[in-house]
Protein backbone atom coordinates (compact mmCIF):
# COMPACT_ATOMS: atom_id res chain seq x y z
CA UNK A 1 0.00 0.00 0.00
CA UNK A 2 2.85 2.45 0.60
CA UNK A 3 4.54 1.95 -3.06
CA UNK A 4 1.07 3.28 -4.62
CA UNK A 5 1.05 5.98 -2.03
CA UNK A 6 4.62 7.26 -2.71
CA UNK A 7 3.88 6.29 -6.50
CA UNK A 8 1.43 8.68 -6.61
CA UNK A 9 2.94 11.45 -4.75
CA UNK A 10 5.84 11.63 -6.86
CA UNK A 11 3.60 11.52 -9.83
CA UNK A 12 1.46 14.48 -8.29
CA UNK A 13 4.91 16.53 -7.62
CA UNK A 14 6.22 16.36 -11.32
CA UNK A 15 7.50 19.80 -12.95
CA UNK A 16 5.31 18.99 -15.63
CA UNK A 17 1.65 17.30 -15.02
CA UNK A 18 -1.71 17.41 -16.28
CA UNK A 19 -5.51 15.80 -16.23
CA UNK A 20 -4.29 13.66 -19.26
CA UNK A 21 -0.93 12.25 -17.19
CA UNK A 22 -3.39 11.64 -14.13
CA UNK A 23 -6.00 9.31 -16.14
CA UNK A 24 -2.96 7.69 -17.91
CA UNK A 25 -1.30 6.84 -14.38
CA UNK A 26 -4.84 5.87 -12.66
CA UNK A 27 -5.11 3.80 -15.75
CA UNK A 28 -1.37 2.02 -15.37
CA UNK A 29 -2.26 1.80 -11.75
CA UNK A 30 -5.30 -0.41 -12.27
CA UNK A 31 -4.43 -2.58 -15.12
CA UNK A 32 -0.74 -3.50 -12.66
CA UNK A 33 -3.27 -4.58 -9.35
CA UNK A 34 -2.66 -1.49 -7.14
CA UNK A 35 -5.38 -1.23 -4.63
CA UNK A 36 -8.86 0.76 -6.08
CA UNK A 37 -9.07 2.26 -2.44
CA UNK A 38 -6.30 4.59 -3.31
CA UNK A 39 -7.01 5.08 -7.26
CA UNK A 40 -10.50 6.40 -6.01
CA UNK A 41 -9.28 8.38 -3.50
CA UNK A 42 -6.62 10.05 -6.05
CA UNK A 43 -9.66 10.43 -8.53
CA UNK A 44 -11.67 12.11 -5.88
CA UNK A 45 -9.46 14.74 -5.15
CA UNK A 46 -8.69 15.65 -8.45
CA UNK A 47 -12.72 15.56 -9.40
CA UNK A 48 -13.22 18.17 -6.00
CA UNK A 49 -9.84 19.70 -7.58
CA UNK A 50 -7.62 19.37 -4.66
CA UNK A 51 -4.95 18.80 -7.44
CA UNK A 52 -3.47 20.71 -10.12
CA UNK A 53 -5.05 20.23 -13.69
CA UNK A 54 -2.64 21.55 -15.47
CA UNK A 55 1.25 22.48 -14.73
CA UNK A 56 3.76 23.62 -17.81
CA UNK A 57 2.56 21.22 -20.37
CA UNK A 58 0.14 22.20 -22.92
CA UNK A 59 -2.95 19.39 -23.46
CA UNK A 60 -4.06 19.32 -26.43
CA UNK A 61 -8.10 18.25 -26.24
CA UNK A 62 -7.44 14.79 -28.61
CA UNK A 63 -5.01 13.62 -25.58
CA UNK A 64 -7.11 14.48 -23.15
CA UNK A 65 -10.15 12.97 -24.64
CA UNK A 66 -8.08 9.83 -25.01
CA UNK A 67 -6.57 9.52 -21.78
CA UNK A 68 -10.23 9.95 -20.40
CA UNK A 69 -11.68 7.55 -22.86
CA UNK A 70 -8.87 4.84 -21.62
CA UNK A 71 -9.21 5.03 -17.83
CA UNK A 72 -13.13 4.82 -18.65
CA UNK A 73 -12.62 1.41 -20.58
CA UNK A 74 -10.05 0.25 -17.88
CA UNK A 75 -12.30 0.51 -15.09
CA UNK A 76 -15.27 -0.82 -17.49
CA UNK A 77 -13.00 -3.84 -17.68
CA UNK A 78 -12.22 -4.16 -13.97
CA UNK A 79 -15.74 -3.56 -12.99
CA UNK A 80 -16.74 -6.57 -15.21
CA UNK A 81 -13.79 -8.56 -13.87
CA UNK A 82 -14.72 -7.46 -10.03
CA UNK A 83 -15.65 -10.80 -8.49
CA UNK A 84 -16.23 -8.76 -5.29
CA UNK A 85 -19.27 -6.30 -4.67
CA UNK A 86 -17.06 -3.90 -2.79
CA UNK A 87 -14.29 -3.64 -5.72
CA UNK A 88 -17.55 -3.50 -7.99
CA UNK A 89 -18.12 -0.16 -6.13
CA UNK A 90 -14.98 1.37 -6.06
CA UNK A 91 -15.07 0.70 -9.83
CA UNK A 92 -18.74 2.60 -9.77
CA UNK A 93 -17.04 5.48 -7.61
CA UNK A 94 -13.80 5.88 -9.35
CA UNK A 95 -15.72 6.04 -12.97
CA UNK A 96 -18.18 8.78 -10.86
CA UNK A 97 -14.90 11.23 -10.76
CA UNK A 98 -13.86 10.44 -14.31
CA UNK A 99 -16.75 12.29 -15.81
CA UNK A 100 -18.50 11.29 -19.12
CA UNK A 101 -15.95 11.87 -21.43
CA UNK A 102 -15.90 12.73 -25.13
CA UNK A 103 -15.52 16.31 -24.73
CA UNK A 104 -11.50 17.18 -23.76
CA UNK A 105 -11.79 20.67 -25.52
CA UNK A 106 -14.36 21.59 -23.06
CA UNK A 107 -12.45 20.30 -19.89
CA UNK A 108 -9.34 22.04 -21.92
CA UNK A 109 -11.25 25.15 -21.76
CA UNK A 110 -12.42 24.83 -17.62
CA UNK A 111 -8.57 24.53 -17.21
CA UNK A 112 -7.94 27.40 -19.08
CA UNK A 113 -10.63 29.36 -17.33
CA UNK A 114 -9.72 28.38 -13.80
CA UNK A 115 -5.88 29.18 -14.50
CA UNK A 116 -7.14 32.87 -15.38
Amino acid sequence: DASIVSKIVDLENKSSWTLMHRFNSCAEAIQSGDDLRYVYVWLRFSALRQLTWQRHYNTQPRHLTGAQENLTSTLARQFARAKDPIEAQYVRMCLANVGKGGNGQRIRDDILHIMH
